[in-house]
């Protein structure tokens, strides 16, 4: 969460019409043991931000993100 904010904060520093772009996180190591929680915590903390939960270790949500940012690129509808 720290990381994020940190992020966040360099993103407008450095040019403020990126940071009001749209934007979604990747919340990647799902098939770890708490993650499910973690990924509760975040949700507090950003209520507003879309989270594509993913495995990069087992696929599991990979081809839901891929999905994601074809509509986000406009790639499709």
């Amino acid at each position: 969460i720290e990381d994020l904010e940190k992020l966040r904060k360099e993103i407008d520093l450095y040019d403020p019409a990126l940071s009001k772009r749209p934007w979604f996180v990747v919340g990647n190591k799902m098939d770890l043991p708490d993650a499910t929680a973690h990924l509760k915590e975040f949700g507090k903390r950003f209520p507003k931000v879309e989270v594509i939960p993913v495995s990069a270790e087992t696929g599991e949500g990979i081809r839901a993100l891929k999905e994601h940012l074809a509509i986000a690129l406009g790639l499709k509808e």
